[in-house]
């Protein structure tokens, strides 16, 4: 299974830029799942728990606040106002 490329970004710039399964956020609708070759989304997203997860049950947790998600089929890039990590 491909990984998507993930770029979460903050007001001081990069905060997070890796490679993973899953990425799990929340937006105005609900909960939203984004996988590699997943159709593409522009949306806004809530102050919610955002979940990065692997094939193995691994994922880590992290606070964030209001801001917006953008994704095409190989790369997500969200951009916050805040974020805090729950899990090393």
């Amino acid at each position: 299974m491909k990984k998507i490329k993930v770029k979460i970004f903050d007001k001081n710039g990069i905060f997070l830029e890796q490679d993973t399964d899953i990425v799990t956020l929340k937006t105005q609708v609900g909960y939203r799942g984004i996988m590699h070759g997943a159709t593409p989304l522009i949306a806004n997203l809530v102050p919610s728990i955002l979940y990065l997860g692997s094939k193995n049950n691994n994922q880590i947790r992290y606070e964030i606040q209001e801001g917006v998600v953008h994704s095409d089929k190989q790369e997500v890039q969200i951009f916050l106002s805040g974020i805090k990590v729950l899990d090393k």
